[in-house]
């Protein structure tokens, strides 16, 4: 699989690894998802409401393809459409939040 050209400040990377070494995931992979938080009323509030999440799946669940590495942390991306929308972004931890910035959204 070709992985975005996504990078990761120190901060982010110092987060993502403490999460995935204690996920309890037997092959804990990190991903960044396009999602809605919460139940919404319709289809276009939800989005609306869309924005970049950091999940954790577990890589024996997972087809090859969808795995990869960045800055040399297993990933993975299961919403093959929106992986593209990375290419160039930075994922960031800041106020205790994970931040994805300069993406095509």
């Amino acid at each position: 699989m070709f992985a975005p050209r996504l990078r990761i400040t120190p901060e982010a990377k110092q987060v993502l690894g403490e999460r995935l070494a204690r996920s309890g995931l037997s092959d804990p992979r990190a991903t960044v998802l396009w999602a809605s938080e919460g139940e919404f009323e319709s289809l276009e509030k939800a989005k609306a409401n869309a924005r970049w999440c950091v999940a954790f799946y577990d890589g024996k669940t997972l087809f090859w393809f969808q795995k990869c590495k960045i800055e040399g942390l297993p990933f993975c991306f299961v919403q093959i459409g929106h992986r593209k929308r990375l290419n160039g972004a930075t994922l960031d931890w800041t106020n205790g939040k994970f931040q994805v910035s300069n993406s095509a959204t």
